[in-house]
């Protein structure tokens, strides 16, 4: 496995992991608005995503997790990894 920041071209794919994986995992336990809140400004907010740094997990050039800071690194504002994943370790 390669951890490696997100470039530019491979945010809409770790986006995409996030939501997956939020929709699988957590999103049961939130209310419909705490979902469309989420989506809205975790996953749709240019200026959200702008304000974070994501780290990837690749294996085999597929994108398996997600970890994303703010506040210079003092801030872990998503950490997700895909499912199936854990099962492997």
């Amino acid at each position: 496995m390669v951890i490696k920041k997100i470039g530019e071209n491979e945010t809409k794919d770790a986006l995409e992991l996030v939501l997956r994986v939020f929709m699988k995992y957590e999103a049961p336990d939130y209310s419909d608005e705490g979902v469309e809140t989420f989506k809205r400004t975790a996953i749709y907010s240019e200026d959200y995503i702008g304000s974070i740094i994501m780290y990837g997990a690749y294996e085999n050039d597929k994108i398996m997790g997600v970890i994303a800071t703010r506040n210079n690194g003092r801030h872990i504002a998503l950490f997700l990894l895909k499912v199936g994943i854990i099962e492997k370790a």
